[in-house]
């Protein structure tokens, strides 16, 4: 699956997720508004209807009294008015129940109004024939008893309303609970699985960055580790050109080390010869040759010398690239190692007018390495502080005991190294200073001979106030 497959899928899922919520959202938001509209439309008229036709059964009644007791027709008229009435309110509530209990009730008062209605008129006409003693009997019997069993039937059906909405009210908070519930559930676990989903591809995506990044790191350090491919996207392609790239460097690093020992091996030997050629013209020359001529013998004994120790180091450095330089470890004192270097070097400091002091930390400096590794490192440190180093300043070396391991800390006053140099000082072939003579060697095989020990160096320096060269040495060797 491709990289920006998975990122679009992710981000698909992000949205659906809060898509899916807004949707169930909206759906029990209808629910709830449909419950209220049902409770506003119907519960709420229906208890205003069924409240005024119970306050109008005594004002029936009391109509009906006046009507058999004053004989006004205007009683009567009114009384057929309010009948009426009651009975076409009767009719609007029927489409506003719903439950069974309500229509129950609704039609015993349907049915006790029309009879009422029916001994009213019956009344009526009693009244017109003078016959005011069965009006009254009838007024007093049946019809009360109609009236009564409407008022009956309207408290029941009100009560039944009443209980209606109250389940309904019920209904409507379990579903505004239920609603709430559902939302806040799903939004978190979509939220949690659109998290997960893209937090999975980003660990992914930055894991396989991280480890294309280490390699890099190893590649720049001259370890060409091949990665194994786990992905079928572009990072997955991006690590089979990684890998292709450090198979090329690894054939280039190779062929690099074959011609410099070829070469190397090619150099040393004319090299040798001219050497010897040019001792023998001095020794056998002293006598017929002039100063002049002496000079130039002398001069080409000098530059063999560089070019043999040139040729050496670039033997030796081959040699610990390719993990085959050869390290007789046994106990050597370190002290000892850096007193004979600064043995060696006191006459070029004390010549270039430079303090050069050895101080020590701890008493126990022995440690399990090759000693002549050890003292090319110090000489080669000290070496070059002393040769960065200008008139009246001073090179310090310093040795700490620590319990599982030894430092060796060389100090100079010279002119530092820019910071812009300081990641590339361990380089092969690189200097920090311009114009200074030198193959570039040097660090590069200190470093190579210190981590040969299973050791480290660092460097700190400040422009302009001097450079501090440290190794850490384990006291004992290695498991191999």
């Amino acid at each position: 699956m491709r990289l920006a497959s998975k990122m679009f899928a992710a981000s698909t899922l992000v949205i659906l997720a809060l898509v899916g919520v807004a949707a169930w959202s909206l759906l029990a938001v209808d629910d709830l508004v449909r419950a209220h509209r049902e409770i506003t439309g119907q519960s709420f008229p229906a208890l205003q209807l069924e409240v005024s036709l119970q306050e109008a059964v005594p004002r029936l009644l009391r109509l009906e009294a006046r009507y058999l007791v004053l004989r006004d027709r205007a009683y009567a008229d009114l009384l057929k008015e309010r009948a009426e009435r009651a009975a076409e309110d009767l009719d609007r509530l029927d489409v506003l129940l719903r439950s069974t209990a309500e229509q129950k009730s609704y039609r015993e008062a349907v049915v006790a109004l029309a009879t009422y209605q029916q001994h009213v008129n019956r009344e009526r006409t009693l009244l017109g024939r003078g016959e005011t003693a069965r009006a009254l009997r009838l007024s007093e019997g049946p019809a009360r008893s109609a009236a009564e069993r409407l008022d009956r039937a309207l408290a029941e059906l009100t009560e039944a309303t009443s209980a209606e909405v109250t389940r309904a009210q019920a209904v409507v908070r379990a579903l505004e609970r239920r609603t709430w519930t559902t939302v806040l559930l799903t939004l978190g676990v979509s939220l949690v699985a659109a998290i997960a989903a893209t937090g999975w591809v980003a660990f992914r995506l930055t894991r396989s960055v991280r480890r294309l990044s280490a390699a890099t790191r190893q590649v720049a350090d001259g370890s060409f580790q091949e990665l194994r491919v786990e992905r079928g996207d572009e990072i997955g392609e991006l690590t089979h050109a990684f890998n292709r790239m450090a198979e090329q460097l690894r054939e280039v690093e190779t062929l690099k080390q074959q011609f410099f020992s070829q070469i190397s091996h090619e150099i040393r030997n004319p090299l040798t010869a001219i050497r010897a050629a040019t001792q023998l013209l001095m020794k056998r020359g002293q006598q017929t040759l002039d100063a002049k001529e002496r000079q130039w013998l002398a001069s080409i004994d000098d530059s063999v010398d560089r070019l043999l120790g040139l040729v050496t180091r670039v033997l030796d450095f081959n040699r610990l690239r390719a993990g085959v330089f050869p390290l007789e470890r046994q106990p050597v004192a370190l002290d000892k190692v850096v007193a004979r270097a600064l043995d060696v070097l006191s006459a070029q400091a004390e010549q270039q007018g430079l303090l050069l002091e050895e101080t020590s930390t701890g008493v126990n400096f022995v440690i399990m390495a090759d000693e002549e590794a050890l003292t090319q490192v110090v000489l080669n440190l000290v070496g070059n502080a002393i040769k960065f180093t200008p008139s009246g300043g001073s090179v310090r070396v310093a040795m700490t005991d620590g319990t599982t391991h030894l430092e060796l800390a060389v100090r100079d006053s010279g002119p530092g190294i820019p910071a812009a140099d300081l990641p590339r000082i361990f380089e092969p072939y690189q200097q920090a200073h311009r114009g200074r003579k030198g193959s570039g060697l040097g660090l590069a095989i200190v470093k190579e001979l210190v981590e040969a020990h299973a050791g480290s160096i660092v460097v700190d320096s400040d422009e302009g106030k001097g450079t501090c060269f440290t190794v850490r040495l384990p006291k004992t060797a290695p498991l191999s």
